[in-house]
C-alpha cells in the first residue's frame, strides 16, 4: 500500500472508502468463482485484503472529516463493529462450511457493499478536491 499512498491521498476519504469497498466486493466475487485455481484464488484474496487495508484508514478519516465533534464515539463504534464482525465471521463460516468455500465467499460478497451504504451520505457532503 505505501506505493499507492500518493495516488490515494488525492482522493477524498469517503470516495476512497467507497472505491476500496467496491474493489473488495469485486475481488471477493472473483474469488468465489475461481474454484480450485489456487494461484488465482490467492491473488483475488490478496486484492481483497489490500482493498480492506485501504478502506480501513479511510473510515477513520471520513469520521474525522464529517463528525469531528463525535470523533471518539464514532471511532469507538467503528472498532466495536469490527470486533463484532471478527467474532461473528468465524461462526458464519463454520455454519456454511458444509456448503463449500465458494458459498462462504458469496455470502461475504453480499456483506461488503452493505458496508459502503453508511458512507454514501458523506460523499454528498465532501468538499471539492
Amino acid at each position: 500500500m505505501p506505493l499507492f499512498a500518493p495516488v490515494l491521498s488525492r482522493l477524498a476519504a469517503p470516495r476512497r472508502l467507497v472505491l476500496a469497498l467496491g474493489a473488495a466486493a469485486v475481488s471477493v466475487t472473483a474469488a468465489s468463482l475461481l474454484g480450485g485455481r489456487t494461484i488465482l484464488l490467492a491473488v483475488a484474496l490478496l486484492l481483497f485484503m489490500a482493498a480492506v487495508a485501504t478502506g480501513a484508514p479511510a473510515v477513520v478519516a471520513t469520521v474525522n472529516a464529517t463528525a469531528p465533534h463525535a470523533r471518539g464515539a464514532a471511532v469507538a463504534l467503528y472498532a466495536c463493529s469490527m470486533f463484532i464482525g471478527a467474532s461473528l465471521g468465524p461462526q458464519l463460516a463454520d455454519a456454511l462450511t458444509s456448503q463449500g468455500f465458494g458459498v462462504i465467499l458469496r455470502v461475504a460478497t453480499t456483506g461488503v457493499p452493505l458496508g459502503a451504504l453508511p458512507t454514501l451520505p458523506a460523499l454528498r457532503h465532501q468538499h471539492p478536491e
